[in-house]
């Protein structure tokens, strides 16, 4: 009977080891469950940190792309206006050359002109004084204009009787 004493206080504490580590076990699934639990969440969080990741880089990408559009355009626009400018500065100095040749042609023609007025002025100083008659209602304007015919022919018939 030891024996059989002995052997049910070994299946008596084998039963409570097998409690015990079922116990231990039970713990062992909840945590593992647990942990099983967090890892699929942290799956969940490692995946949704990738499709942030690459809708990130994809906005990034994008992002960049118009920036870089923007540039090339304000490039163009910026060459554009650079060739207007000198385009512009160019017309500026043919305008001033025009503009100096036909000041120039233009003080030559005043010059000339002036020139002509001089000259006109000087014609109009040599002239001599003209007769003038003043007629009223008495005189008539045939007889006044005969008279420096008569003066010729008076003068005719004193060499000619």
């Amino acid at each position: 009977m030891d024996a059989l004493l002995a052997t049910q206080a070994q299946i008596a504490d084998a039963e409570a080891e097998l409690a015990s580590q079922q116990q231990a076990l039970a713990a062992a699934r909840t945590e593992l469950d647990q942990r099983t639990t967090q890892l699929h969440a942290a799956e969940v969080q490692v995946e949704q940190a990738r499709q942030d990741l690459a809708a990130a880089r994809n906005a990034t990408a994008a992002e960049l792309a118009a920036a870089q559009n923007k540039l090339a355009a304000s490039l163009s626009q910026l060459r554009s206006g650079q060739t207007a400018l000198q385009n512009a500065e160019a017309q500026t100095r043919e305008g001033w050359q025009s503009l100096e040749d036909q000041r120039a042609e233009v003080e030559r023609q005043l010059a000339d002109g002036q020139a002509k007025i001089d000259k006109a002025q000087q014609k109009v100083d040599e002239l001599k004084e003209p007769d003038i008659y003043v007629l009223d209602r008495t005189k008539e304007i045939g007889v006044a204009a005969t008279k420096p015919t008569q003066s010729v022919l008076t003068t005719l018939l004193m060499y000619f009787p």
